[in-house]
């Protein structure tokens, strides 16, 4: 499985001329005898050759971290640590000061750092083949870490929602098995209307998922973006035989025009009188798609005191569904008081319950990548990880990190004097949730939503996910 470790660029130093390169053809890049193709074409800069880091990154098997607040790259192997700041020609080496001859530096989207530099402090050699016009580099097998992991305790589903998915789709489409698509909204009649206009899922989006045989879900869910006047009442649609016929006719007829794999079935509005309508309609539409998938997304429930949850029954779902999607965030909310959107502590909680009610193998963690924000008169309103991160500069908000849960804050002051504080997910505290997944030995995990996360916490995800021993699924009861 192709993994991708950072969106960043590693540059190599060539001792040729600028000029010389200027109208040069491509450069080929091969480590220990295999080519690499940088997805940006190399440039020249003062005389140096500059590639993409990821490829090279990923090839070499180090480590590669970003920390988007001091901006600064740190490179690990099994022998060295570099770190290079953005804009700064001085290097740190195991702690010590080295001037490059080129700074890392920002340039489209993409930094850019020089590879000569790297891999020299790296302990390998770098070699010029030119007839071929190639960059050989030899790396030390001392330096190469293999501690990015190679096999995933489980499988690991994304919410497809715009085109920002659809950006995030395209760069690692191999760390997927499972992409939902957030696509239709039911109705109290059973009729379905389009949830999200949304070309790129047809026109990109499917074409790539069936060329890597990746499964994809049709969403159906009960909330938001009325049409036409139609009711929006799920209880009503749920609680009469005819109308529930016609919205699992609609649903088949969905699934086997765009030959989806099957279907996520998200009702969040539901009353606890549904309970029996819920159970009843996912069985009948198991029967209706026959081979093909019925999942249902829930809320975490921690115990049987927790009443306002009776509206699912998550035993005979756990019986019924083929799987069903947890959504372990939003633990505070707007209209709570401020705090994480999830805890790996309250992760935990519901996991010790589900897993003791429904198959364990059933149970899929899905994680959310985004913060809240309270103060003034917001509310819990949601924010997206780079926008929460700007108020750093933005306001000079204070950056901490609760030590119970690992989850990142900020405290400020906005424009007009009022006491903010904006809980967020990073690499860390996501990657924390996505190992404690793994320990519980769940069917898998997702994303609310792809296109969101930033590419570090992304990788810190999957790459938790992925590492170390997995738990052998405990029984459960009903």
């Amino acid at each position: 499985m192709r993994k991708i470790i950072f969106f960043l660029l590693l540059g190599i130093t060539l001792c040729f001329s600028a000029a010389a390169w200027a109208d040069a053809p491509t450069v080929n890049l091969q480590i220990n005898g295999q080519l690499v193709y940088p997805e940006t074409p190399p440039y020249i800069q003062d005389g140096y050759t500059m590639v993409p880091l990821r490829f090279i990154s990923n090839s070499c098997g180090m480590d590669v971290y970003w920390d988007d607040v001091l901006r600064r790259v740190t490179v690990t192997g099994k022998i060295n640590m570099l770190q290079l700041d953005i804009g700064s020609d001085i290097a740190h080496v195991n702690g010590e000061q080295i001037q490059m001859q080129v700074p890392a530096v920002i340039r489209d989207d993409y930094t850019m750092v020089p590879l000569r530099f790297i891999m020299e402090n790296m302990e390998a050699r770098v070699e010029w083949n030119a007839d071929t016009r190639t960059v050989i580099i030899t790396l030390d097998s001392r330096e190469i870490t293999s501690e990015y992991p190679k096999t995933k305790a489980g499988r690991i589903s994304g919410y497809y929602f715009d085109s920002a998915s659809m950006d995030m789709l395209g760069n690692y489409y191999d760390d997927f098995d499972t992409v939902i698509n957030f696509a239709y909204k039911l109705f109290a009649d059973g009729s379905v209307a389009a949830k999200n206009n949304n070309p790129s899922w047809s026109a990109n989006a499917e074409p790539l998922l069936a060329q890597h045989n990746i499964e994809k879900l049709l969403l159906f869910t009960d909330f938001g973006d009325p049409q036409n006047g139609r009711e929006e009442s799920a209880d009503k649609m749920l609680a009469n035989s005819s109308a529930r016929a016609t919205a699992i006719g609609n649903i088949v007829a969905l699934v086997e025009q765009s030959g989806a794999d099957g279907v996520d079935i998200d009702f969040e509005k539901l009353t606890v009188a549904s309970r029996d309508n819920f159970t009843a309609f996912i069985r009948e539409l198991k029967t209706a798609l026959g081979t093909r998938l019925v999942t249902v997304s829930l809320p975490p429930k921690r115990g049987d005191n927790e009443t306002w949850l009776n509206k699912f029954d998550y035993v005979k779902l756990g019986q019924v569904a083929d799987r069903l999607h947890i959504m372990f965030y939003d633990q505070h909310y707007g209209g709570s008081q401020p705090g994480p959107v999830a805890t790996p502590a309250w992760i935990a909680q519901g996991l010790d319950y589900l897993t003791k009610v429904a198959p364990q193998e059933k149970l899929h963690v899905m994680l959310g990548a985004y913060g809240r924000v309270w103060g003034g008169a917001v509310n819990g309103a949601s924010i997206h990880i780079p926008r929460a991160l700007e108020k750093i500069d933005e306001f000079g908000a204070e950056l901490c990190r609760d030590e119970a849960s690992g989850v990142p804050y900020l405290k400020y002051k906005d424009k007009d004097g009022n006491d903010m504080v904006l809980w967020y997910e990073d690499a860390e505290s996501l990657g924390i949730k996505a190992a404690l997944a793994r320990k519980y030995a769940v069917g898998g995990i997702g994303l609310w939503r792809m296109g969101i996360a930033p590419d570090d916490v992304w990788q810190s995800i999957v790459k938790n996910y992925s590492a170390g021993d997995i738990l052998p699924p405990a029984p459960y009861t009903y």
